[in-house]
């Protein structure tokens, strides 16, 4: 699983990113942050995950883990690498791999941005993912820009 903080100015200047590792049994530690960029006027944060969706208590722990981040690094945006709903993508699994871990991000208004793994299309090509809203799919093939272009 991984987990990326990424942030980045509508001026195009300061952006940081920072791949977190994947949390161990014994990882008590929090994330260090991503450098604050300058100037904040302007600001555009997001996580990116892939590989995530089984439902297990790591994917839980590094849920909690981007909650808590949020808290003091707000973001508004996740974006999905795939292989979001482990191991075919069928909508049985979306509360016990997606709905379930991210219910406090979800509750906070949080979009999420998901891209088609190859597990993800095992059950109808994807169509179960491609529907539902909250994976934050508008067509098969989309793009999306941050706040600063006004989308």
């Amino acid at each position: 699983m991984l987990l990326l903080i990424a942030s980045a100015c509508a001026d195009g200047g300061g952006g940081a990113s920072q791949a977190l590792p994947s949390p161990t049994p014994s990882a008590s530690t929090e994330p260090t942050p991503s450098p604050e960029p300058s100037p904040a006027q302007g600001r555009f944060r997001f996580l990116a995950i892939g590989d995530f969706g089984s439902g297990s208590s790591e994917q839980r722990e590094v849920a909690a883990r981007m909650c808590r981040l949020r808290d003091r690094l707000p973001y508004d945006l996740v974006v999905t690498t795939g292989d979001n709903v482990y191991d075919s993508g069928h909508p049985d699994r979306f509360d016990a791999a997606f709905f379930g871990p991210y219910s406090c991000l979800l509750e906070a208004g949080v979009r999420f941005r998901s891209t088609l793994g190859n597990h993800d299309i095992v059950t109808n090509n994807g169509r179960p993912e491609l529907n539902e809203p909250a994976l934050g799919f508008k067509a098969r093939i989309t793009s999306f820009a941050g706040p600063a272009s006004g989308s």
